[in-house]
């Protein structure tokens, strides 16, 4: 985890890669060399907290967006369950969480639909 100080933007995707390209140009390059992936934490002028995590290229570049503090484990690139909650109740609101999906398709796109339902069956 590396902590890269004050970034005052709303947009916050864009504030987690200017993080972890600043968090990656601080390391000295043994370490960048070695780092498959990258936590970092900033703070916007509000003195709110955020974090993201990232992988990192055989390049030493930022790599691919793993999770943030913002959005719901579920929501991430690799959903992961809430581990507050209790193991069935996990899995109800994960089957609940396909029905929906399910049940919304011809609101959606084909495109989205497809990535929802396989998020979706990810906390399955």
């Amino acid at each position: 985890m590396v902590l890269v100080g004050v970034i005052d933007s709303d947009d916050l995707e864009q504030a987690a890669r200017e993080a972890a390209r600043r968090a990656l140009a601080w390391l000295p390059e043994s370490a960048r060399k070695a780092c498959q992936g990258l936590a970092v934490s900033w703070v916007k002028s509000r003195d709110e907290v955020f974090a993201a995590a990232f992988g990192v290229t055989a390049e030493s570049a930022v790599g691919q967006f793993s999770g943030s503090s913002w959005m719901a484990p579920g929501d991430w690139p690799a959903p992961m369950p809430v581990v507050k909650v209790p193991g069935e109740r996990a899995l109800a609101q994960a089957l609940d969480r396909v029905r929906a999906t399910i049940a919304s398709r011809d609101a959606q796109a084909q495109d989205r639909f497809n990535v929802e339902l396989s998020q979706a069956f990810k906390l399955v």
